[in-house]
């Protein structure tokens, strides 16, 4: 409850400061993803993906207030923001599309906890494929 509580303050702090904190290494999108906040994770992942350095060939590279460039941190946190919003463990149980926004259409495939692999369709606001390996693990999947 600690770790829920500072994260919330986090992100409020952010918002006061008009600095979302969406480059770099700050983890804004995944502390939201965390708590479920599929809009606040949604509106990181944009804005890290439209972010990119002028000058370099690919749009990839992205630039930093603090240090180097290109940046590799803000790409990392945003696919450890993606991998958060659509699958997190928590013991035994695997929560599948915990942050991940209703109007958003996924083809994906992530690993979990006991050498479990998940791949699906979600399509429309429903999963349409979904493919358990092994199988034994279907029954911890909530959704």
């Amino acid at each position: 409850m600690e770790i829920l509580r500072m994260s919330v303050c986090y992100i409020q702090q952010a918002k006061k400061l008009n600095y979302p904190g969406q480059v770099c290494w700050y983890q804004t999108g995944i502390f939201a993803a965390r708590l479920g906040l599929a809009a606040e994770a949604a509106k990181d992942i944009k804005a890290r993906s439209g972010a990119y350095l002028k000058g370099f060939r690919f749009k990839g590279y992205m630039d930093s207030p603090h240090d180097w460039k290109p940046d590799y941190d803000g790409v990392g946190n945003m696919m450890n923001t993606l991998q958060e919003m659509l699958v997190q463990c928590d013991g035994d149980k695997i929560y599948m599309l915990p942050a991940w926004p209703k109007d958003w259409d996924v083809n994906f495939k992530v690993h979990a906890f006991k050498n479990t692999v998940i791949e699906g369709t979600y399509k429309n606001g429903k999963m349409e494929f979904l493919k358990v390996m092994p199988e034994s693990r279907r029954k911890d999947l909530i959704f």
